[in-house]
């Protein structure tokens, strides 16, 4: 199966949004960055652009949201949820934040169990 929705949001840090794209190596439907750097960071816009061509073979959609003005990350949380409410679930994490090999696929297998939280 694949990961429905893996969700992060950017302000300066450009070199770790990179990191925690190229750290997925399970299948992930829908990669979400909220970017909240307001144009500030040109290395942010480069690494969006690197996101947005698709370089990541497991990841099938990537959805760039571009905010005018940083909501923060819970801000960033937010809206991420309000503009997925078609996901079962919501993987969000910091961008600093890099997944460790195989552990995407441990959660995916999580995930076809039920849960109640």
């Amino acid at each position: 199966m694949a990961i429905e929705l893996l969700a992060t949001a950017v302000v300066s840090g450009a070199e770790d949004l990179w990191k925690h794209y190229n750290s997925i190596d399970h299948p992930v439907e829908r990669y979400v960055v909220v970017n909240n750097s307001e144009g500030q960071f040109p290395e942010v816009s480069d690494v969006i652009d690197k996101i947005v061509a698709c370089s990541n073979d497991f990841v099938a959609e990537a959805v760039i949201v571009n905010n005018r003005m940083n909501a923060g990350f819970g801000g960033a949380v937010n809206q991420i949820i309000k503009q997925n409410i078609d996901c079962n679930y919501w993987f969000i994490t910091n961008d600093d934040w890099h997944v460790s090999p195989c552990e995407l696929a441990k959660l995916d297998k999580r995930l076809e169990d039920d849960f109640f939280g």
